[in-house]
This record gives structure tokens, sequence and C-alpha cells, in this order.
């Protein structure tokens, strides 16, 4: 959420505006490749100033295909140009229904996408896509946060 008020030099601030500010918004990702698949049980973030935090609880209600590319989502608030370097900062895990394992991701930003990387164990690591770090099935479910800072 962008600053809910016009602030004024000298200006008296209540409890209720400033309780506001970083305040959880919801909001519904679109785009991606897996969107056919995906069920978006939570998509939630906060911006204070230009800082913003995403959080996310997503469920596969499908199979995703060779065909999807890597899973995707577009972010709640545009990023800052040119700051993809300091970037964006994220981590959370792949739980896999049917072993009840899970995997440690990492969450970037590309373009106007946020992506997802596994950290598979003594390997490198590679783009979240139908068959890495796991198998995706219906069932299966990704879980992460991301920083960064808007435009």
């Amino acid at each position: 959420m962008t600053n809910p008020f016009s602030f004024s030099a000298g200006a008296v601030l209540t409890a209720a505006q400033l309780n506001s500010i970083g305040a959880w918004s919801d909001y519904t990702p679109s785009g991606g490749n897996w969107s056919s698949v995906v069920t978006v049980n939570e998509a939630q973030y906060a911006e204070v100033n230009k800082i913003v935090v995403a959080k996310f609880k997503i469920t596969l209600s499908g199979t995703p295909t060779s065909g999807m590319g890597s899973f995707s989502i577009t972010q709640p608030v545009v990023e800052a140009a040119g700051d993809t370097w300091a970037g964006s900062a994220g981590g959370g895990y792949i739980h896999d229904s049917s072993t009840s394992y899970s995997w440690p991701i990492q969450s970037f930003i590309s373009s106007d996408e946020i992506f997802v990387r596994s950290i598979p164990s003594g390997a490198g690591d590679a783009n979240v896509d139908y068959n890495s770090p796991i198998v995706f099935a219906s069932g299966d479910e990704l879980r992460f946060f991301i920083c960064y800072e808007a435009a």
C-alpha cells in the first residue's frame, strides 16, 4: 500500500493512521505460466514507504506440464527500475504432498514477474518448473515471501 494519507509538516497523526501504515493488503496475482493449475490460497503484501514485503501460499490444483515453463506470478507493486541487482530477497519452501517432504526455495524478480528457484542439496540452483525440484502434482504447495524496493 502506498502512503494512505496526505501527511504534511507539523500535522498531528492519529493512532489509526499510524497503525495502518504497513497493513497487509490482499491481492490476486495474475499471469504466470502455471495459472491454469494453481489455486492462490493467500497472496498479501505490505508497503512502507518504498519497501514491499509480499507473502504467498499457493496450492497446485492440477499438474503442470513441460510446456508451461518456469513457475511465476506478477508483483503486487512494480519494482524500482534498475534495482534488480540488489533485487529482491525472499525464501520459502515447496511441500510435496505425496511424500510429505519440503524443499527450500528462494524468490526473485525478473522483469515484472516473481520467480522461485530451487536450492537442491549438492547441486546448482534452477528455476522451479514442472519437474524441478520435484515432479509437481495436484496438492503440492509453494509457500514463500519476497522483499524489494517499489518504483
